[in-house]
């Protein structure tokens, strides 16, 4: 978990919070590492591999939506501006 919530840029008991919504919601399922009590795998269900391509397909429309309405050297500006903040 430390290392998935390094990756994301939070804290891990944010990351924990997170996950036991998405766990509640049936989109992610832990499951506890057989070699180490205190480790777990993270999988998506089914439910979860759904949500993230309708989420991907909304996420591609939306940058189609944005590249159209300021242009692409626009866009291009904003992810370099954007960038300074990461």
């Amino acid at each position: 978990m430390m290392a998935v919530a390094k990756r994301l840029g939070i804290e891990r008991a944010r990351l924990v919070h997170l996950l036991d919504g998405l766990e509640r919601r049936k989109l992610v399922k832990r499951v506890q590492s057989p070699s180490d009590r205190r480790s777990h795998a993270l999988y998506l269900t089914a439910q979860g591999e759904t949500s993230l391509r309708q989420f991907k397909r909304l996420a591609a429309e939306h940058e189609r939506h944005v590249a159209e309405k300021i242009g692409k050297e626009n866009r291009e500006r904003l992810l370099q501006i954007l960038s300074c903040f990461t």
